[in-house]
């Protein structure tokens, strides 16, 4: 059960050595806790006239000895005006291990509890300082790993999404007082309801939902990191352009085919954008079993990957197999012509977009680079990222939508439908209708401190 006053602590800063390192604590009796653990350096500060925001100098001592274990720096955050909108106290110690975890053994003797992960953000929703959308955002901008998925949850955080919600959800609303007039009092209504501007507002929110998800959905990559495939017959340079992509001999190369038959994968950095590299079994028809494993595999994490690097062998000419595996490719594609250095030749028309290279002689690898980065950076002017549990919400409440029809449906039908649309929408934006397995849920996922 979810007690929001019982007192809570957590280091805050990543575990290991360091300058500092920062405890919070937040819930009732958070003076109590200070009196018990921290004594003020000047000796005309106490706990009485202890004021809100401003930064104490002094040592932190051990419960219930007294005896002194750091100097340290308190801040007390008195309710509302915290971060949990409960009194809450950050304090900074030395970043030692031993000693970090010292002090918050210390702060928990004193009458608080380990936090769970999330827990503080949680607090933070539960007291109205917040709602799901802009708590998912907390999470998502400690998770960061680029400029884009930064700036598009610091958005979020802004209150972006909640925005977008709200104006949604007050179109509904709208037509829903058109609808339900005309149920409960249809007497006082002179005119008839317009069913083609009805029509027109719910199928122009239907678009403008699915916007948003198949948007959102493109900045995918950006969180879990952008997946490339490097794909090809045997023997054209895959697991040689592999090694060069992730800077290290990590696949073997041999010159004999079906060397690789199963998933390589390294993750590197570019330009800030996380990239998972996947090298994978050469595409062919095969009696080894354990190589036509391979090749099954393969075909699967191709067909799922956000960009396929296809290679092909310059020296051996293009088979009308690589032509028909190159077409079947949906997804976001180039084609590279390895082994320019030993032979070069013209690509049929089909294989484009592409670029020559020399793996071997790691010639022409900068294009590959700049390909990627030129594709993801298309990507740049969208604002709104939809985490697992708001995307799914969206979902279900959009099929609410799907499900009118205004020619042929009772307007109490239509009502009920625009009601569970509007009650799905909440659950992002109000707590009320979330029960408490599905808020831990939520927040399992954060660090413990945050």
């Amino acid at each position: 059960m979810i007690v929001k006053s019982e007192p809570i602590a957590a280091i805050s800063t990543p575990a290991g050595k360091g300058a500092i390192s920062l405890i919070r604590a937040s819930g009732d009796n958070i003076l109590e806790i200070i009196s018990k653990i921290f004594r003020f350096k000047n000796p005309e500060v106490s706990i009485s006239n202890l004021k809100p925001r401003f930064a104490y100098f002094g040592y932190i001592v051990e419960y219930p000895t007294g005896k002194k274990i750091d100097e340290g720096i308190l801040i007390y955050y008195k309710a509302p005006k915290s971060y949990t909108g409960e009194d809450m106290f950050e304090l900074t110690c030395h970043g030692g291990v031993y000693i970090t975890r010292k002090v918050l053994e210390n702060i928990i003797r004193s009458g608080a509890r380990q936090a769970k992960p999330g827990e503080f953000t949680l607090r933070a929703v539960l007291n109205g300082k917040m709602d799901i959308t802009q708590a998912i955002a907390v999470n998502e901008i400690v998770e960061a790993q680029n400029e884009i998925s930064l700036r598009v949850s610091l958005n979020k955080l802004e209150g972006k999404l909640r925005e977008w919600l709200k104006n949604v959800k007050e179109t509904v609303l709208e037509l829903l007082k058109e609808i339900e007039a005309r149920i409960d009092f249809p007497e006082d209504v002179s005119e008839d309801i317009d069913l083609k501007f009805i029509e027109s507002k719910i199928t122009s929110l239907i678009r403008e939902v699915e916007n948003i998800i198949k948007k959102s959905e493109k900045l995918a990559p950006f969180y879990r990191g952008v997946s490339i495939v490097i794909a090809g017959k045997p023997n054209v340079g895959k697991s040689t352009l592999f090694n060069v992509l992730i800077g290290e001999e990590r696949a073997i190369v041999t010159p004999i085919p079906g060397t690789t038959r199963d998933i390589l994968k390294e993750e590197i950095t570019l330009e800030g954008f996380p990239l998972k590299i996947f090298d994978t079994a050469g595409l062919r028809k095969s009696a080894d079993v354990v190589e036509e494993i391979g090749i099954k595999k393969a075909k699967e994490v191709i067909h799922s990957s956000d960009i396929v690097l296809f290679v092909l062998d310059a020296s051996q000419g293009i088979s009308e197999e690589e032509i028909e595996f190159w077409k079947s490719i949906e997804g976001y594609k180039l084609c590279v012509l390895n082994k320019v250095d030993l032979k070069d030749i013209s690509l049929p028309d089909i294989f484009k977009p592409f670029v020559k290279v020399s793996a071997k002689e790691k010639v022409g690898i900068e294009k590959i680079f700049d390909f990627i980065n030129e594709h993801l950076k298309k990507f740049s002017d969208i604002d709104i990222y939809l985490g697992d549990f708001e995307k799914n919400n969206l979902i279900n409440a959009l099929e609410e939508l799907k499900k009118i029809n205004v020619w042929d449906m009772p307007f109490d039908l239509i009502a009920f439908h625009l009601k569970e649309f509007v009650r799905k929408i909440n659950h992002l934006i109000d707590i009320k209708d979330l029960s408490e397995e599905i808020l831990e849920r939520i927040f399992e996922s954060f660090c413990i401190g945050k």
